[in-house]
């Protein structure tokens, strides 16, 4: 803000000025000499010309599919639909898991630097938990069973949990696979993806249901998979290091098979995953015309699971 010079060669005069306390007091309705005739700029009037409660714009919403909506197709471009792409994961460290999660409405480009464009409508992104060390320790459990409480840490941070029921025999009877980002709050907002807590109440039913999908996607090109619902194995969960809390002899050994078991079980939905994600690309995308595509995305499956 700027002052006008006054007529002495000072920046102003306040000898005729009284107190008069905040600008946005009194001080506002003062007359022509005081501290208004000094400013470069007009005091306000009363009332304004524009009035206080002008009219709201309309509202809008970024999620209405109905405004917005997925990108349309460009000429020349080809489209696909809930094709999984894993770049997100290419070249990241310690990645132990990777979970799914779908962007409905939406669409994004596989392949741009050659003809013909493909543009992915509903895209699955994969998106890589990572994990230098696993702690253990009891879990509750009903009766007859042992519940084991596995955290993946990174760099010090817990990222992910998984919560491990076996029966006497060392068998699972219950995997849940909770993300860090998970809170029944942020579930129900939609904060938190619904892969944020994966719950296998019946394992072995849920790797039989993988399989039968399988058949059915060999004898019909038209049965689609989004694996928003399954995790995929990284290299670094084989080797990941473990810690365990108050663990005697005998509780390491259970603690120990009961890891064992968890990630041979995750390996083989991982498998299982892969296999129909993948089976799913090469169909939407030999329909299209656009098998050039498929070599990038296998090639990110590669560089990220194992597969």
């Amino acid at each position: 803000m700027s002052f006008r010079p006054a007529d002495d060669g000072r920046l102003c005069d306040c000898k005729d000025a009284a107190s008069t306390g905040s600008i946005f007091g009194p001080a506002i309705g003062h007359g022509i000499h005081d501290l208004w005739s000094t400013m470069a700029i007009s005091p306000p009037r009363t009332p304004p010309n524009v009035p206080i409660s002008a009219p709201s714009p309309l509202p809008f919403d970024l999620d209405d599919a109905g405004i917005l909506g997925p990108s349309e197709p460009l000429p020349g471009e080809v489209v696909v639909e809930g094709v999984v792409t894993m770049f997100d994961c290419v070249g990241v460290e310690n990645v132990a898991l990777v979970r799914f999660a779908q962007e409905p409405n939406s669409s994004t480009v596989l392949v741009g630097s050659s003809a013909p464009r493909v543009r992915n409508y509903d895209y699955v992104v994969g998106k890589p938990v990572c994990a230098d060390v696993v702690g253990w320790k009891p879990m509750s459990a009903p009766a007859g069973l042992r519940g084991h409480l596995f955290t993946l840490e990174h760099s010090g941070h817990p990222t992910t949990r998984i919560e491990a029921t076996v029966n006497a025999q060392g068998r699972l009877t219950r995997l849940a696979v909770v993300d860090a980002s998970y809170s029944p709050l942020a579930a129900a907002s939609g904060m938190a993806d619904a892969s944020a807590m994966l719950e296998y109440t019946t394992p072995e039913q849920h790797l039989h249901e993988l399989r039968a999908l399988a058949q059915r996607m060999r004898a019909d090109s038209r049965v689609g998979y989004v694996p928003t619902l399954e995790l995929c194995v990284g290299e670094a969960l084989e080797a990941l290091p473990m810690s365990f809390c108050g663990a005697d002899g005998k509780t390491l050994v259970q603690a120990k098979a009961a890891w064992t078991a968890t990630r041979r079980y995750l390996q083989e939905m991982s498998q299982l995953t892969a296999e129909n994600a993948r089976r799913h690309a090469a169909a939407e995308l030999t329909q299209a015309g656009a098998v050039h595509a498929l070599e990038p995305l296998h090639g990110a499956w590669r560089g990220s699971v194992v597969v």
